[in-house]
């Protein structure tokens, strides 16, 4: 069993399109978008919680006060200002609480579709994998065969079009690598093109002829990183369900109305 870092930061602000959905009197967060009688984060929280191999949760972006409830040992870090930060600040944490173990699990707070199964299926798999950091991805057949018309950024490889999932397994001497990349890979997190001109000209040009294969892509950013990392295609389209757009929250909220959560 492991803990888990979930990143809820971050305030909505009135030009944001989802900025309207925040139910009235509740913080401009999107942790607060109200899905079936709860919010968001309590989905993610509860899968979290009835998970085999969860034994605490860390909640970073919400104060001490937030009014969320978890079947296991929760804990508050603040917003640290910036993804990144809200990760480290998160994993290290989770680090000094248990420093006999190797890995944390990082969660995105607006994955609502979340279910225990796959919260077990995706430590269970990365712990065999030995690697320091196992990502996971969505293929597009995958995404649209669950959800038609989500409106996920893909990135075009050989012969496979992904998209990130949320949930990953990430070892902790990962904390002590070089910060500057992984502030500026989150800045560009929404262009795969601008993140491969950081990683290096081999993998951008990859990407732009499209000759790149995952396990080669993996392989490349692996050793730009300094780590062993793992890409894991992901049966769960749940895992790259986040809410970004009215849309995608619609689409979700009809989900959990026709009972397919």
């Amino acid at each position: 069993m492991m803990n888990v870092v979930v990143l809820a930061g971050g305030e909505l602000k009135s030009e944001d399109p989802l900025f309207g959905l925040v139910p009235p009197g509740a913080p401009p967060s999107k942790a607060y978008l109200s899905l079936a009688g709860k919010p968001m984060l309590q989905w993610v929280l509860d899968a979290l919680g009835d998970s085999n191999m969860i034994s605490g949760v860390i909640v970073v972006g919400q104060p001490e006060n937030a009014d969320f409830k978890s079947a296991k040992p929760i804990s508050y870090i603040e917003d640290q200002g910036g993804l990144i930060e809200n990760a480290l600040a998160g994993i290290r944490y989770s680090a000094e609480q248990k420093p006999g173990e190797k890995y944390t699990l990082l969660a995105s707070g607006d994955i609502p579709l979340l279910t225990p199964e796959m919260v077990d299926w995706v430590v269970e798999n990365g712990l065999q994998s030995r690697a320091d950091l196992v990502y996971h991805v969505i293929t597009d057949k995958v995404m649209e065969e669950r959800f038609p018309g989500a409106n996920r950024t893909f990135i075009s490889l050989k012969g496979i079009r992904v998209c990130g999932g949320d949930l990953n397994l990430i070892s902790h001497r990962l904390v002590e690598q070089n910060n500057y990349i992984w502030e500026e890979l989150a800045a560009r997190r929404k262009s795969p093109i601008r993140q491969a001109a950081l990683l290096g000209p081999g993998i951008l040009l990859g990407l732009m002829l499209r000759i790149l294969s995952l396990e080669q892509g993996v392989e490349l950013v692996s050793k730009r990183l300094g780590l062993v990392g793992k890409a894991v295609e992901s049966p769960y389209a749940e895992l790259g369900m986040d809410i970004d757009k009215p849309g995608q929250y619609e689409l979700v909220k009809n989900e959990m109305s026709a009972g397919r959560r």
